[in-house]
């Protein structure tokens, strides 16, 4: 999906990332979660580094490894999507971006199956925008992709994680649909990120509707974006 905006002050396209991008992408990740200090905040900067770099591998791992990540989950799973999305300008420049993949769904078996869902499907993650770009439809627009895709990849739901802090990416989720539900802790140690078991966050998920209205018609959907999300 390639497809330019017109409604919001930026004009901006949405498409697929591009392997030659990951640094980039990884940069601007870290400049949302994890700014850049004064230059003479010596250690805060080496940190914003340090972070780049993990996650430019991180990027690269999913960009070009899914398949073999996504087969250690438990329960194992079979079906191999990932998506890297990314808004830009006109001339190619990324000002937003978000990462989609189906994965073991968060929450405890009992509620999945009460809710008359699988035990694996969309996830979105990492979903960032510049702050120079916030506020006009962008990061509204990604996650409205994300719902687009989960439908067309054959489910009927997408999960999310946010920080319980985080109370505006928290109401940014609400206003676009996404219920609030309990984690089940054990998920990180399935897919292999122990190290992010402790954060303190919560489960986001919607139920898909399979007629989502298509971004296909060029117009921008406006809205509060995002300024944190993990």
């Amino acid at each position: 999906m390639s497809q330019a905006q017109t409604d919001s002050k930026t004009s901006f396209v949405l498409r697929r990332g591009r392997p030659h991008e990951l640094g980039l992408l990884a940069t601007l990740s870290t400049d949302v979660f994890h700014p850049r200090g004064a230059w003479f905040s010596i250690l805060q900067n080496v940190k914003h580094t340090l972070i780049v770099w993990d996650l430019q591998a991180q990027f690269y791992n999913r960009f070009y490894k899914w398949p073999e990540i996504a087969s250690s989950f438990e329960p194992p799973i079979s079906e191999y999507r990932y998506a890297l999305l990314v808004a830009s300008l006109s001339n190619g420049n990324a000002i937003g971006m978000t990462e989609l993949c189906v994965a073991p769904c968060p929450i405890d078996k009992d509620v999945l199956e009460g809710l008359g869902l699988s035990l694996s499907a969309p996830y979105l993650s990492n979903l960032a925008v510049m702050e120079k770009y916030r506020m006009e439809g962008i990061g509204k627009a990604l996650v409205r992709w994300c719902e687009e895709l989960s439908i067309e990849w054959g489910h009927s739901v997408i999960f999310l994680h946010v920080d319980v802090a985080n109370v505006n990416a928290i109401n940014f989720y609400k206003r676009l649909g996404f219920q609030q539900q309990t984690r089940d802790v054990t998920w990180y140690k399935r897919i292999g990120r122990e190290d992010m078991s402790e954060q303190d966050q919560i489960v986001m998920y919607k139920l898909l509707d399979s007629n989502l209205h298509s971004l296909k018609d060029g117009k921008a959907i406006q809205d509060d974006d995002l300024s944190l999300q993990e």
